[in-house]
């Protein structure tokens, strides 16, 4: 699976519809890139810009999941 897909489905858990804006909006801003581009050395500056995007809406608990759904992404 391409990794956009599976930081989308790690988004979709807590986000749901709106986990492929979330993806769009966190790479634009934080990398300068669209999420087909990512790579794995662009997943911690995503899960942060994730985290932080999704503070003020979800919370830190939810957005704590976020981030560590996709950094787990790394070991895989």
């Amino acid at each position: 699976m391409p990794l956009d897909k599976n930081v989308l489905t790690a988004l979709e858990e807590e986000t749901g519809p709106s986990a492929s804006y979330v993806l769009s909006r966190s790479a634009k801003k934080a990398l300068n890139k669209s999420p087909a581009s990512l790579t794995v050395t662009d997943l911690p500056a995503l899960a942060d810009a994730c985290y932080s995007a999704a503070v003020p809406v979800l919370g830190t608990e939810a957005s704590g999941k976020i981030k560590n759904k996709i950094e787990i992404l790394l070991r895989v």
